[in-house]
Parts: structure tokens; C-alpha cells; sequence
């Protein structure tokens, strides 16, 4: 069996902060020239689903959210899976007995440029004697652009009004390969890279 990197999470979970959208909905409906809120579910449904792609596809939250990231032991240095971080919460380890610890996340400096985040221990930091090196480590931040839409970044926004358009409206059928390409091309400067 291979050693798992301890930099890197073996699993993350994220939670949504709020129930809103990362295009408000009278937007996606000018983007699709439709006056009324008849298809507002359906409208919903889909941005939900190219939200969930993009930041898949980028490595990015784009409204705020939780992320609880899990680590196989410490390290010196964590790679944080979702971008843009805003605040690390906690850091929690099991000690020598078993019982978890909060660590304390201020002993860590938030490392990040357009291409990755991570964690990395200062090197003025103490360590606590409980602290048992080969346990699992979980690291709870919350990350996104902000509250609300108007916060994302307007490539984002833009590549989701895009792909709305091109997916739902048929009539764009016609351009749909120029207009992808152009799509992919806003998200390059939003991918996260993980060191390898």
C-alpha cells in the first residue's frame, strides 16, 4: 500500500453557508430573455448544477462556505482543497489518550496565491506535548468570495451566465462550440493546483 501524502486531505466536506445563488435569479432570467417566473425552479436547478461544476472544476467556493477538511497526521504544511480562504476556525487532533484537542490554528500562517492555499506552521510555533503526530488532523475554514453574488469575481459570474444560456436556450445551439471555448477560457486563471 502506498504511504498517503500528509499534506494533502484525504476526504473534505463543505457546507453552505446560505441558501443563496451565486447568480440571483432576476439576473439568470435577463441573461435568458424570459419575463416571467414561470421557470424560475427549473433556472434554479441549473445554476445549482453549473455552480457545483465550477467549482469542482476550479477548486473554488464562489459564496461563502465551510469546508472540513481531514488530513491522515500532522504536518508542517496543509493543502487546503477550496479556495479563496478567508479564515481557518479550527484545527482539531486526537492526543495521546484519544480525546480530541483544538490545536491552536494561530500557530499556522494562511499561504495562498491564484493557484493554491495552505496552511503552514510558523516557525516560532509550539507544540503541545499531547500532541500525537501519526493521528488524523481536521481542519475546519471557511472559504468563498463573499455573502452574496455581486462579490464573485465577473469571469465567474460571466462563465455561469454562459453556460446557462448555452445549456438551456436551445437557439444557441448554433454557437454553442465558440461560446464554449470562450467559457473555458475565463476559468484558467481560477484553477487551484495541488502540488505534486
Amino acid at each position: 500500500m502506498r504511504d498517503v501524502d500528509p499534506r494533502r486531505p484525504i476526504a473534505f466536506t463543505m457546507f453552505a453557508l446560505s441558501e443563496k445563488q451565486a447568480l440571483e435569479i432576476e439576473e439568470a432570467r435577463a441573461q435568458l430573455r424570459i419575463e416571467d417566473d414561470r421557470l424560475d425552479s427549473l433556472i434554479k436547478v441549473w445554476l445549482q448544477g453549473l455552480t457545483g461544476h465550477l467549482e469542482k472544476t476550479t477548486g473554488r467556493a464562489l459564496l461563502y462556505q465551510r469546508c472540513l477538511s481531514l488530513y491522515s497526521k500532522f504536518s508542517e504544511e496543509m493543502f487546503l482543497p477550496i479556495a479563496p480562504v478567508v479564515v481557518v476556525e479550527s484545527i482539531t487532533y486526537k492526543d495521546n489518550q484519544g480525546q480530541r484537542q483544538a490545536f491552536d490554528h494561530t500557530q499556522f500562517d494562511i499561504v495562498q496565491n491564484s493557484t493554491r492555499a495552505r496552511l503552514v506552521l510558523r516557525e516560532d510555533a509550539v507544540l503541545s506535548e499531547t500532541i500525537h503526530k501519526d493521528q488524523e488532523i481536521e481542519v475546519l475554514y471557511k472559504c468563498g468570495y463573499g455573502s452574496d453574488s455581486s462579490q464573485i469575481p465577473a469571469d465567474l459570474r460571466l462563465y455561469l451566465m454562459m453556460r446557462l444560456v448555452e445549456q438551456f436556450d436551445s437557439a444557441s445551439n448554433g454557437s454553442a462550440p465558440a461560446q464554449t471555448s470562450f467559457a473555458d477560457y475565463l476559468l484558467e486563471p481560477y484553477r487551484v493546483f495541488q502540488a505534486g
